[in-house]
C-alpha cells in the first residue's frame, strides 16, 4: 500500500497538464503549454530563489545597504559625527546671537539695568573657561615688554598733577580688601564686591593682551594713552578680546558669580605701577 501510495504521489505531481489558448471567434489554437504540479512548484522556486539573489546583489553593492538595521561602515559613521558636531556648533552660534540682538533691544530702548550682566552672561554663555591658557611665547613677550618698560630711561613720569587730570572711571562698586603695596609684590588693589558685576575699563584704550589661568581666572590688558596700562585679573568672563577698542566705563568683563575678591586691579605708567586710589574714587 505504502508503494502503491508513493508512486500515486509521484504519478500525480508528474502528470502533466495542457494548457490551451484558443481564439474565441476563429477557435484557433494561438498557444499551447504542457506542465505538471511538479514544473509549475520548480518554476516557482526558482523564481522566488532569482528574485531574493537579485534583491541581495542590489542591497550588498549599492549604499542600500546602509539602511540595514545594525550596518553602518566607518566612512558614514564619521560623516554622521562630523555633521552633528556641525549642527550643534549652528545651534550654538544662533543662540549667542539671538541672545546678543535681545540684548541690543533691551539696551536700544533703555531696559538694561545698571551693574547687571543678566543679558552678558547670555551672550557669553558657552565660552567661559573655553581660552587656552597663554603660550610660551605669550608669557616672553609680556615679560619682555615689562622688562623693557621697567628700565626705559628715555621716557618721563607724567606729573601728578597732569594724572589727577585724567578722568579715570569707577572699574566696578566695591571695597579694597588688599591695599598697593610693591615692597611686598603687591603692584596692585584687590576689590571685594556682589557677584556678577561688570568690569569696566579705567579710560579708552585698546585691549593688547587677554589669557586665562587656572585658579586665577580671565586676564585683560588695556593699554591707553600717555603710556597708560590698565590691567584685570580675576574675572569670571571676558566681554572683549584682544585689538577691540573700549571707551572709558565701557564693560569689559564680568566678576565671578560669587561675591569676594572678584577682582585684582593694576595701574601702570612706562613700567612703573602706580596705586589706582590715588586717582579712583572706590
Amino acid at each position: 500500500m505504502q508503494k502503491e501510495n508513493k508512486k500515486t504521489f509521484w504519478k500525480k505531481i508528474k502528470f502533466k497538464y495542457k494548457v490551451l489558448v484558443v481564439n474565441s471567434n476563429t477557435l484557433e489554437e494561438v498557444a499551447r503549454l504542457s506542465i505538471s504540479k511538479l514544473n509549475g512548484f520548480s518554476l516557482v522556486l526558482f523564481s522566488a530563489l532569482f528574485i531574493f539573489l537579485l534583491a541581495s546583489i542590489i542591497i550588498i553593492f549599492t549604499p542600500l545597504r546602509n539602511y540595514l538595521p545594525g550596518y553602518v561602515n566607518s566612512e558614514v559613521r564619521s560623516q554622521i559625527v562630523t555633521n552633528k558636531v556641525y549642527a550643534d556648533s549652528i545651534a550654538d552660534e544662533l543662540a549667542k546671537q539671538a541672545a546678543y540682538i535681545d540684548n541690543l533691544k533691551s539696551i536700544l530702548n533703555g531696559e538694561a539695568a545698571a551693574d547687571t550682566v543678566a543679558a552678558a552672561t547670555a551672550v557669553t554663555t558657552g565660552t567661559k573657561d573655553t581660552l587656552p591658557g597663554p603660550t610660551q611665547r605669550e608669557l616672553a613677550f609680556r615679560q619682555a615688554y615689562e622688562d623693557n618698560e621697567k628700565y626705559n630711561l628715555t621716557s618721563t613720569m607724567i606729573s601728578q598733577s597732569r594724572l589727577n587730570g585724567l578722568a579715570f572711571s569707577r572699574p566696578i562698586a566695591g571695597m579694597v580688601t588688599t591695599q598697593f603695596n610693591p615692597a611686598k609684590g603687591n603692584n596692585g588693589i584687590d576689590i571685594s564686591t556682589e557677584a556678577s558685576l561688570n568690569i569696566c575699563a579705567l579710560l579708552d584704550g585698546t585691549v593688547v593682551f587677554t589669557s586665562y589661568a587656572a585658579g586665577r581666572g580671565y586676564t585683560a590688558v588695556v593699554q591707553h594713552s600717555n603710556n597708560l596700562t590698565s590691567i584685570y585679573s580675576g574675572c569670571a568672563t571676558l566681554l572683549k578680546s584682544t585689538g577691540q577698542t573700549v571707551k572709558a566705563g565701557e564693560a569689559i568683563a564680568v566678576t565671578d558669580d560669587k561675591p569676594g575678591d572678584n577682582l585684582h586691579l593694576e595701574v601702570w605708567h612706562n613700567g612703573k605701577p602706580l596705586d589706582p586710589n590715588k586717582y579712583i574714587a572706590f
